[in-house]
């Protein structure tokens, strides 16, 4: 099936999921979903698919681990249909990753700039890569609630109090009108917050049009004579110049940052810029932009960095503590 249709293949599949029941007998069916893909993993892994694995969060463990049980969760990519789970997206998402893979092999032994093709295809990998994990899953979900909650908390105390004290023939105490209020913004928190699938659809709509943004940005590769680079579960960053920093969003988003960037194996990093002087090139990598490259794909990890264990490409490198949300406004976040 050609790429395109792939791509639109999974927009349907997510409007329209094909039910498949879920039950105790799951023999055959991919259970383990990942959400940074195996053959991208294995770029950064050994000849056994060993990879290094240091967690960001507390108590930031380090292990040797497989590619195929890093950066997965026990179905991940369900959706949930009248008539069952479906686990059509998971398997959707693989042909995808197959193309992808073809694609990130001719973009990198092939002259450059690439082919449009690849070009498309590599950006829609990048594109779907930025929305598919665990930590654009999470921040959504944040941003929904804080929002509900905030939208409960203007319910007027009356419209919570006035029910209540009719049915008991008496005004509330102090004590009972909190309560009341309190259910009422659970409630509502509830009512407002969206379902499993409404999370899933509303971040993967998003992949065309992100990867027409990736796709018209400037792309410059990056290349080292030796392997020096390290991953991710979260591998694309959108990186923001000093100079461009503050204002209304306190993180560069997809479209308004000055780079987004991604190594695609322990030796190759891909930048796709919003200016370059040079314009499409590819440079050559000094150990300054192999540390700050590290540097700013370890720091945009939400749980884990991966690297090949017998190489160590955060020595002398400080990182920020872990963000909490992707999505991070001024002036909005704390309850």
């Amino acid at each position: 099936m050609a790429f395109t249709l792939l791509r639109d293949a999974v927009l349907n599949r997510v409007e329209r999921p094909r039910p498949r029941r879920v039950t105790g007998d799951l023999m055959g069916e991919p259970i383990k979903h990942h959400y940074v893909p195996q053959f991208y993993l294995k770029r950064f892994a050994d000849a056994k698919g060993q990879l290094k694995v240091v967690e960001r969060r507390p108590p930031c463990r380090k292990y040797v681990s497989n590619v195929k049980d890093v950066a997965a969760e026990r179905l991940f990519y369900r959706l949930e249909t009248a008539e069952g789970d479906s686990l059509q997206l998971e398997k959707t998402l693989s042909e995808i990753e197959g193309e992808c893979r073809e694609a990130i092999s001719d973009l990198l032994a092939s002259s450059f700039p690439p082919a449009v093709q690849v070009r498309e295809t590599v950006g829609f990998f990048v594109a779907l890569q930025w929305l598919r994990g665990r930590d654009q899953r999470d921040s959504f979900s944040d941003v929904f609630d804080k929002l509900a909650r905030r939208a409960a908390k203007v319910v007027p105390e009356q419209e919570a109090v006035r029910p209540l004290e009719k049915m008991l023939g008496r005004p509330l105490t102090v004590t009972e009108t909190q309560e009341a209020v309190d259910r009422i913004v659970r409630a509502s928190v509830e009512q407002l917050k969206p379902t499993h699938n409404e999370l899933v659809l509303s971040l993967l709509k998003m992949a065309p049009g992100l990867q027409r943004i990736a796709c018209a940005r400037v792309w410059q590769l990056i290349k080292f004579d030796k392997d020096c680079l390290l991953t991710s579960d979260s591998p694309v960053v959108t990186w923001v110049h000093s100079r461009n920093r503050g204002g209304l969003f306190s993180m560069g988003g997809f479209g308004m940052c000055d780079e987004i960037r991604i190594p695609l194996d322990m030796r190759t990093a891909l930048v796709l810029a919003q200016e370059a002087p040079s314009g499409e090139v590819v440079l050559q990598g000094t150990d300054l932009h192999a540390k700050e490259l590290n540097r700013s794909v370890a720091s945009n990890a939400y749980l884990r960095v991966f690297h090949r264990a017998d190489i160590d490409p955060l020595k002398d490198v400080e990182l920020p503590p872990p963000f909490e949300s992707r999505i991070v406004v001024d002036g909005f976040g704390g309850e």
